[in-house]
């Protein structure tokens, strides 16, 4: 097992949206991309709503001192894992990495029949008829 904590700073981000979906908290997913046809050691940055943001850096210039590349990490991390973003600069954004963890994403999508909504709104006039029914207001004058 790793001891020490793992950052990796995350690059070409200009080619897909910036640097916008980047805030500090942000969980994000690392995944493998063996079949990259520039990289074999890619690893490519996602979001589970957006898609891919970007890349951990590989090269040292785009790499921030003190931060680890794709290269070294690529064999120490399972083929996708959760990373976190830590710091941003005007520069760089800087992600710690879990690579035994993983991104657990959970929302509910659901299709609701049209007669189904129909149906419930007229329920709902059916009980206030019934209330109505039931309890006129001569039944009230005794009191």
């Amino acid at each position: 097992m790793l001891t020490q904590d793992i950052f990796v700073s995350i690059g070409g981000s200009k080619n897909y949206y910036g640097k916008k979906p980047f805030k500090i908290g942000t969980p994000l997913i690392l995944r493998k991309e063996p079949d990259n046809p520039y990289d074999q050691e890619a690893i490519g940055v996602f979001s589970p709503f957006l898609g891919k943001l970007g890349y951990v850096s590989n090269q040292g210039p785009t790499s921030v001192k003190g931060t680890q590349t794709a290269s070294r990490i690529y064999d120490r991390i399972m083929e996708e894992c959760a990373c976190v973003v830590r710091f941003i600069t005007e520069d760089a954004i800087i992600a710690q990495v879990y690579p035994f963890k993983t991104l657990d994403v959970r929302f509910e999508i659901g299709l609701k029949d049209y007669e189904d909504l129909i149906f419930e709104e007229d329920e709902e006039d059916l009980f206030d008829d019934e209330f109505e029914e039931d309890y006129d207001e001569s039944d009230w004058e005794d009191f």
